[in-house]
């Protein structure tokens, strides 16, 4: 018996099939090219399919999605939410519905792995960071606009030739590397300042489709794990299933 976890973002769509193997990751494709191929490729991988569980932030926006996956492998998607309180973390939003379900994961996922205090940076469409203590309350977080988004305001809105952003942390001397630098310093600095709120250090996660673009720019230890909202999902679907 399977489980298939389906974490849809902004702009993509990742399947991961959980059985007595572990957390297999199957597929991760632009939201656009999800259609009946993919379905089939992601069932060939995935048998004796018992539960689907999908993460999302707005199940009304993707009200039309999530109905294509109960069409077509007649089971009804459970639909994972950002709560109050999980088994292992306590939320730090006044109102919880306003965390974003992909950043609630991704933090249980970490919290569960490191056992100790955490730091998550999720480097998707947008950059999320957020902090969670040794007790596992979470602190809060921080949002700055992907680097995606970034580079696309500077070629399309500012007309500027640039290319794929360098670690660069002095001032530069062409608009190349003052975009490097301005980009890699205030992703850096953002990042320092949730460390600073503990000591010891935190253990510093990064997930997310520039995660490793992100991982680059800082300049401190951490661990790279592109399924961490997946493991989260897997971590929360367990808990239910047990409860």
């Amino acid at each position: 018996m399977s489980r298939l976890l389906i974490d849809i973002g902004n702009t993509r769509i990742k399947f991961a099939c959980q059985d007595d193997r572990g957390l297999r990751s199957l597929l991760a494709i632009d939201r656009a090219n999800w259609g009946h191929e993919q379905a089939i490729r992601v069932s060939a991988a995935c048998e004796g399919l018992r539960d689907v569980l999908v993460s999302t932030v707005s199940a009304r926006r993707d009200g039309q999605l999530i109905d294509s996956f109960e069409a077509f492998w007649g089971i009804a998607p459970t639909i994972i939410d950002t709560c109050r309180r999980s088994t292992l973390i306590h939320c730090g939003y006044e109102r919880e519905y306003e965390l974003g379900v992909d950043r609630w994961l991704a933090m249980i996922a970490a919290y569960k792995y490191s056992e100790r205090s955490v730091c998550v940076v999720d480097a998707g469409t947008a950059i999320t960071i957020d902090a969670v203590s040794a007790d596992g309350q979470h602190l809060g977080g921080m949002i700055l606009p992907g680097l995606a988004f970034m580079m696309t305001y500077f070629r399309d809105d500012l007309g500027l030739s640039v290319r794929e952003i360098s670690p660069c942390f002095t001032l530069g001397s062409s608009t190349q590397q003052c975009i490097d630098a301005g980009i890699s310093t205030a992703i850096r600095a953002a990042v320092h300042a949730a460390m600073m709120m503990f000591q010891p250090p935190p253990c510093v996660w990064i997930t997310g489709g520039d995660g490793e673009q992100v991982r680059r720019i800082l300049p401190f230890e951490s661990r790279f794990e592109p399924l961490l909202v997946l493991q989260g999902l897997m971590r929360v679907g367990d808990e239910s299933a047990s409860s």
